[in-house]
């Protein structure tokens, strides 16, 4: 069964991302300079990486069409290297991108910056980007998106994982930002874990965009604010926009997994003047002081409301053992 959704779901998006750039044109490297020269290379549209843990301090700049193929996720490592001031990876606006059994871990962002320093991992600052089978690990950002960013483009995750990211604000694994198009920021994840992230809010995923997440596991994440300015909001998914400005955004969750994550205020999922559609989805074992498994609320300004929030279960959706814990000081 999980052959049969791979099949139908996933491959168009990477057939129509990768039909541009042909496997016979790669460039084959196998240390971090060969890496860079080729990245520098305006003519090189495919690079394939050996095994090897390659360092990429000051960041890999990518702004045009560009596929990075590794060997496989376990042996090909992107490492930043706790570099303090950069993405691992960044794609800049109008490229397209595909980034396919890599390992992208050691980001280490320091610098508060917007939108420039959005993650880490890997930030996708308005171009297309795709990951496949990669496994994105162990970064850490000052403000948004320890692992992965995608501000006011297109990504898609396919067949791979999120895990033990960190965000000093919103989304410890990723955060996603989009803007007066609704498919700016636009983001579906299908296959993919998203595991032992953490952030003040959004543990796992921070959305202020359209987002979609299919055949996905989303667990072990906290969210560890304690209520203020909606901190802690969130230990699985944070489902949120801007205020007044935007009408909202829709989370759909299809045939996926939301379980063991934690919270102050919805230790599953918060929606907060948003809409989530979640079908066929198991949301058990979260927990939080307010609203363990979901929580759906609006935004009230001077006692007006400002945006209004829905929550829709369709399928066979559950909600079960989500627990309450803890207290206010």
């Amino acid at each position: 069964m999980m052959m049969n959704i791979i099949t139908l779901v996933v491959l168009p998006f990477l057939a129509v991302a990768t039909t541009a750039i042909p496997v016979q044109k790669c460039s084959h490297v196998n240390s971090a300079a060969m890496l860079m020269k080729e990245i520098a290379n305006e003519e090189t549209t495919c690079i394939a990486l050996a095994p090897g843990r390659y360092l990429t301090q000051a960041g890999i700049n990518i702004t045009r069409t560009l596929r990075l193929q590794g060997t496989h996720s376990e042996q090909t490592i992107l490492d930043g290297k706790d570099n303090g001031g950069y993405a691992v990876v960044t794609v800049w606006k109008d490229a397209r991108v595909s980034l396919l059994d890599l390992t992208i871990t050691g980001g280490n962002n320091k610098v508060i910056q917007y939108p420039e320093n959005c993650a880490s991992g890997v930030q996708n600052l308005g171009g297309v980007l795709i990951l496949d089978r990669c496994v994105v690990e162990g970064n850490n950002n000052q403000a948004y998106g320890g692992g992965v960013a995608n501000v006011l483009g297109q990504l898609t995750i396919a067949n791979s994982k999120v895990l033990r990211n960190t965000a000093g604000e919103e989304g410890g694994g990723l955060y996603v930002e989009g803007g007066v198009n609704i498919t700016e920021g636009e983001t579906e994840i299908y296959n993919s874990t998203i595991s032992y992230n953490s952030a003040q809010a959004g543990g796992g995923i921070s959305s202020l965009a359209h987002l979609t997440i299919v055949n996905t596991t989303i667990s072990y994440n906290n969210a560890t604010g304690r209520f203020m300015n909606n901190e802690g909001e969130g230990g699985g998914v944070w489902n949120t926009c801007h205020m007044a400005e935007d009408p909202g955004n829709i989370l759909t969750l299809i045939n996926s997994t939301v379980a063991n994550n934690t919270a102050a205020l919805g230790g599953g999922i918060s929606v907060f003047a948003g809409k989530a559609i979640i079908t066929a989805t198991m949301v058990y074992g979260n927990s939080a002081v307010i609203d363990p498994g979901i929580r759906v609320h609006q935004y009230f300004h001077d006692g007006q409301r400002q945006t209004d929030s829905s929550l829709e279960l369709h399928g066979d959706s559950g909600l079960f053992n989500n627990m309450y814990a803890g207290r206010y000081p």
